[in-house]
């Protein structure tokens, strides 16, 4: 969906509220991207989570 403008503008205004809202990427707030052709990488979210709240 990152691939539709609409959708990828409104995501970033998301995560530019979540930032103002003291959620921050990679220190409090994790934040995964999938495509059509590339899903949900599991192994990569267990390594942001051990990164970010361990």
């Amino acid at each position: 969906m990152m691939g539709d403008e609409k959708y990828a503008t409104k995501n970033v205004k998301k995560i530019n509220e979540y930032i103002k809202a003291g959620f921050i990427p990679g220190k409090n707030l994790i934040i995964t991207m999938e495509s059509e052709g590339s899903g949900l990488d599991t192994e990569a979210v267990k390594t942001l989570i051990e990164a970010c709240c361990m």
